[in-house]
């Protein structure tokens, strides 16, 4: 048996949200690997060489429906959710964040603790996407206060969820070996597509945030 993990992954461009890219593991699925992401080309390359089939969310009314339909109906057996917040899809979360943001301090920064709403189009897409008993992993951040969840979905689909911060100290010592190994065990090599010198880098923090050239992972080389 193959699965299928599904992974919405940011790659904003103007009218899109994110791309999705399903990835099979363990269910029969016609269509291989697939990688979820979102509208934009940024990205999408990166996906081939893994054997990632990716979907285009323009080019579908239903990612959730998609998904079934690669997986004969079940749905993928994992959703990695890497958008988070920033995710567009919610005109009227996105307002509040922006307003909130112009306001003094004082009064912004309590709004958005205690009332705050996220953009949750993604995480929305990653609970429709999840089969039954699936599991839901957040990888992009989060930071509303009061977000609604879809709670009657969650509980009958008996979902699992993994979230939080990166125990980064934790696992460094263990993962570092894997990242710097020339053989490239992971496949993380060509997910790099920039290296700067360390003064390059607020030049390339913009180029990240607007999806220019091709920007998906950039490594700075603070001795270049």
């Amino acid at each position: 048996m193959r699965g299928v993990t599904s992974i919405l992954s940011s790659s904003a461009a103007e009218g899109t949200s994110y791309r999705l890219a399903v990835r099979p593991h363990t269910v029969p699925s016609r269509a291989g690997p697939v990688r979820p992401g979102g509208g934009g080309s940024t990205g999408a390359g990166t996906d081939r060489p893994h054997g990632a089939t990716t979907i285009d969310l323009r080019e579908v009314d239903d990612v959730g429906d998609a998904i079934r339909d690669l997986t004969d109906g079940r749905g993928a057996d994992a959703v990695v959710d890497a958008v988070g917040m920033e995710a567009h899809g919610n005109v009227v979360a996105e307002f509040a964040q922006r307003m909130a943001a112009r306001m003094p301090a004082v009064i912004g920064k309590p709004m958005l603790e205690n009332v705050g709403v996220d953009r949750l189009d993604a995480i929305y897409t990653a609970i429709d996407a999840c089969r039954r008993g699936g599991t839901v992993s957040l990888a992009g951040v989060y930071g509303g206060a009061a977000d609604p969840m879809p709670m009657l979905t969650m509980f009958d689909k008996q979902l699992q969820f993994r979230m939080g911060q990166c125990n980064v100290k934790k696992w460094t010592s263990d993962l570092m070996p894997y990242v710097t190994d020339d053989a490239d065990p992971l496949g993380t090599a060509d997910l790099v597509t920039h290296r700067v010198p360390l003064e390059d880098a607020p030049a390339m923090y913009d180029t990240f945030m607007n999806k220019e050239d091709g920007c998906i992972k950039v490594v700075i080389e603070p001795n270049a």
